[in-house]
Formats: C-alpha cells, sequence, structure tokens
C-alpha cells in the first residue's frame, strides 16, 4: 500500500498542466470537445480531471474516439476524477470529453490535469 500512495503522490507532485473547456450543448443530442490535444513525440500522462454539470447528464472522457471513464450526473453537481495511476495516452491521440445533458440546455465544465513526458 506504501508503495502504491507513494507513486500517486510522485505523479502528482510534478509540475502540472491543465485545461478548462466549457461545453453547451442547447439541443440535448450531446458535444464532443477536446480537453487535451495530442502531441507528436509526446505521451500525455492524465492524473485527472475537474468536472462539473449545471443539470443532470452523463460525461464521458474519450481517447480517440474510445470511452475510457463514463460518468452519471442525477442532478447538478461538481467533482473531482483521480485516477489511481495516470493514464496513458499516447502518441498524438487526443482526449475529449462528451456531454449530454437529460434535459437541455445543459453545460458542462472540465478541468483536465496532466503532463506532457517525451515518447
Amino acid at each position: 500500500m506504501r508503495d502504491f500512495v507513494q507513486n500517486v503522490q510522485e505523479y502528482t507532485a510534478r509540475g502540472q498542466d491543465t485545461n478548462y473547456v466549457e461545453i453547451t450543448d442547447s439541443s440535448g443530442d450531446g458535444v464532443e470537445q477536446e480537453v487535451v490535444p495530442g502531441a507528436e513525440g509526446k505521451n500525455i500522462k492524465i492524473v485527472g480531471f475537474i468536472i462539473s454539470v449545471s443539470t443532470a447528464g452523463v460525461v464521458e472522457i474519450r481517447i480517440n474516439g474510445t470511452t475510457v471513464v463514463h460518468l452519471e450526473f442525477n442532478e447538478r453537481k461538481a467533482v473531482p476524477f483521480f485516477a489511481p495511476l495516470p493514464i496513458l495516452v499516447t502518441g498524438a491521440a487526443s482526449v475529449s470529453v462528451f456531454w449530454k445533458p437529460d434535459t437541455a440546455p445543459g453545460t458542462c465544465y472540465v478541468t483536465a490535469i496532466y503532463h506532457y513526458d517525451p515518447a
């Protein structure tokens, strides 16, 4: 257990990059927006996200269009989501967030916490 805690502390203690996006869906059909752009020759290590929604709905975190995290909110809420170990995204893959409110219009605010490492 000590190794696990030390590993998480090591990754979260590094200089982090953050990126904030605001996603508004006025139709209720769902909207996807890039939150961490991919970079040639670099890997992305995602430590976590801070997610806030204005109404009930579904938030999905996607890597190159593939859903890796699916969250359902039943009300207006803000939550931190920290991965127990960093999520490694290799190559020029991008990270996006899909937001679909139960009742439109709805807004989702996402802050990604990550850092780039050489590939």
